[in-house]
């Protein structure tokens, strides 16, 4: 911890994930819980994966700043940079899969970008190399390329002294709201059940690894109408995000 942190009892968390973190940040942070910086939007294959000088330069046409941000962010893998540059400050590492969904894309020659919505809105893919292919969540090849993402990020945690400051939070996808209404939510393509039975396998790999893990009861594992993206397996509701408040408060007490 930093001597500014000792001073003012102040602790500071650093997100990578998806908005299942973001929401569940928004429940505890405050005066005496700040947040240091928020790296999403990124697989952890591409996050760990080589990347083209080229792409460094490309502009996507996205009127949000986030999600430029974003993507450019997935493009040069800013991931273990972003850890580094604040390493000294971090007292707890949130961390999610809900980013690993879409699968990732692979070049040619080695390169890979997470297939984000983002980057699927904001016209690069044209402009990229059209020889890629892409992998699935859940897939085989998905997995054992996940794993050896994870153990190489491990490693690198471990070599910062990081690795048990870092808390995954382990939940199913939710089929269905705090309210009754059932799967399929507004725009949601991928299945709870499907997802549900693949994150099982993935959960095991991290736990092999040596990450430990917020979990959350299956009961709390539901969607809310009251969301403000609305519905989806991965838009909890408040009790969700009172649990991790819970937890993170317990944990950094």
């Amino acid at each position: 911890m930093t001597d500014k942190a000792l001073a003012d009892n102040t602790r500071r968390v650093m997100i990578y994930g998806s908005c299942v973190s973001r929401d569940a940040a928004e429940h505890f942070l405050g005066p005496k819980l700040e947040l240091l910086n928020y790296t999403g939007r990124q697989s952890l294959v591409s996050a760990m994966a080589p990347k083209r000088d080229e792409w460094q330069h490309l502009s996507p046409a996205l009127d949000s700043p986030f999600q430029r941000n974003a993507v450019l962010d997935d493009l040069k893998g800013s991931l273990l940079g972003d850890i580094e540059a604040f390493a000294p400050s971090i007292d707890l590492l949130l961390m999610d899969f809900v980013d690993e969904r879409n699968g990732y894309l692979e070049f040619d020659d080695g390169g890979v970008v997470t297939r984000s919505l983002e980057l699927v809105n904001s016209g690069l893919l044209d402009q990229l190399d059209a020889k890629r292919d892409l992998v699935t969540f859940g897939s085989e090849r998905h997995l054992d390329d996940w794993t050896g993402a994870m153990e190489r990020l491990a490693n690198h945690l471990r070599s910062l002294e990081l690795l048990h400051k870092v808390r995954f939070i382990r939940h199913r996808w939710a089929g269905e709201s705090l309210q009754g209404h059932r799967f399929p939510f507004d725009e949601s393509m991928l299945d709870p059940r499907t997802i549900n039975s693949q994150l099982t396998q993935y959960y095991a790999r991290a736990s092999d690894i040596g990450f430990e893990f917020f979990a959350v009861p299956h009961a709390l594992c539901v969607t809310d109408v009251r969301h403000r993206w609305g519905m989806a397996p991965f838009h909890f509701s408040d009790e969700f995000n009172h649990f991790i408040k819970y937890r993170v408060e317990e944990m950094l007490a």
